[in-house]
């Protein structure tokens, strides 16, 4: 009861007025995005000042920069999602790979924290 379901391409939010949301959080869908500079823009644009976007993607190893789902455009590690996200003028960037040694290297992720 008063849910609400919107579909949208992460670089054309257009369902949503600037300043929105006080949080966005991207779960394996930011490396399927066509173009990621306009996709961030658009989530600075829904986020209120001060909001927080949360990103986790795959972590760039062979299985997913070699044999990964064909619509994957990127695969970034902690250091090239940091600069893209310096380049979309976010604040207070914290990048990290999550390393389980328990797991397939495949099965790893990076998270991304950034603000507005």
């Amino acid at each position: 009861a008063g849910d609400e379901y919107h579909y949208n391409e992460m670089e054309n939010l257009e369902d949503f007025y600037d300043e929105t949301f006080d949080v966005v959080f991207s779960c394996h869908s930011f490396e399927h995005c066509k173009n990621p500079i306009k996709a961030l823009e658009e989530i600075k644009r829904v986020l209120k000042k001060g909001g927080l976007m949360i990103l986790v993607t795959p972590y760039p190893c062979k299985h997913h920069i070699l044999d990964a789902d064909p619509d994957h455009y990127f695969v970034l590690n902690e250091m090239q999602m940091l600069r893209l996200l310096i380049a979309a003028d976010f604040g207070k960037i914290n990048s990290y790979a999550q390393r389980d040694w328990s797991w397939k290297e495949q099965d790893w992720n990076i998270f991304t924290v950034a603000m507005k």
